[in-house]
């Protein structure tokens, strides 16, 4: 890497280079040459079809429409019945990752979640 040093007053500035942020990118893309762009793709997008059926299916009400190519790999999701955040400390307890974002429950399947984790995510819901 080739770091000059800036010719003004910015040299002073704090700060450095995440080379751990830059080794762990440069890992996810061979990660990511060695499986496929297109299965990565066709994996998120079978979990998070799989993922709001089964919230819809339950009672749940999608923050976004799933329809033919307007799909996310994000799944964000309320109930009239509970309250968001009550939902994300139960699945937290179950050991299921997800965020609160703006009043919804926001779950992010990638391609090395499983049905499994869907599973678990399911029944950890009231």
């Amino acid at each position: 890497y080739s770091l000059p040093l800036w010719p003004d007053a910015r040299r002073f500035e704090p700060g450095a280079t995440n080379f751990l942020g830059v080794a762990g990118l440069e890992a996810v893309l061979d990660i990511y040459a060695e499986v496929g762009l297109d299965r990565v793709e066709a994996q998120v997008k079978y979990l998070s079809d799989r993922l709001a059926m089964g919230l819809v299916e339950r009672g749940y009400r999608l923050a976004a429409p799933r329809d033919g190519e307007q799909w996310s790999g994000i799944v964000s999701f309320s109930s009239d019945q509970h309250p968001s955040a009550g939902l994300v400390r139960r699945l937290a307890a179950a050991g299921v990752s997800v965020s609160l974002r703006e009043g919804l429950v926001r779950v992010s399947p990638q391609f090395y979640n499983d049905d499994e984790d869907l599973d678990r995510l399911f029944a950890a819901l009231p």
